[in-house]
């Protein structure tokens, strides 16, 4: 009678656990709000990475060739908002930069399924000194995040 306790406890203590790792991976899934993605690829090597923050903190991140994206540690919800917030007053919405090369370098608002990107690393474009800031800026915040296990 014991040991059947110990089982059913068991059996439920993994269920419980197995049912928390996939509601993490369903709020992105089904996550319609605002998005920034941002990330690179190409190069030698052809590796390429992606993050994804959302206004809330969480930080989800995409690298070399995996097909889904990982949940990373949160950053503060405060620096996350702001940096959605300096999307819009830099006018990144609006900017059309569509220029690849062989180092590419993105960012893209991605809501309610509509994504607008900017791509830029093929040197044919004069690039917005703020566009690199706010890139490096995003590297900055969330590259220190380490994958949730």
């Amino acid at each position: 009678m014991k040991y059947i306790f110990l089982i059913v406890s068991a059996l439920a203590i993994v269920v419980f656990i197995g049912s928390c790792k996939s509601s993490k991976k369903l709020v992105l899934d089904s996550y319609e709000g605002p998005k920034l993605i941002f990330g690179s690829g190409g190069g030698f090597a052809g590796t390429s990475s992606s993050r994804i923050l959302l206004p809330n903190g969480q930080v989800f991140l995409k690298a070399n060739r995996s097909k889904e994206f990982a949940e990373c540690e949160s950053i503060d919800k405060k620096l996350a908002s702001q940096m959605f917030e300096n999307y819009k007053k830099l006018g990144f919405g609006k900017l059309e930069l569509n220029d690849p090369g062989n180092m590419t370098y993105f960012i893209a608002r991605e809501e309610n399924g509509v994504r607008r990107d900017i791509i830029w690393g093929g040197g044919n474009s004069i690039l917005d000194p703020n566009l690199k800031k706010f890139f490096h800026t995003l590297g900055q915040i969330t590259n220190k995040q380490n994958p949730v296990k």
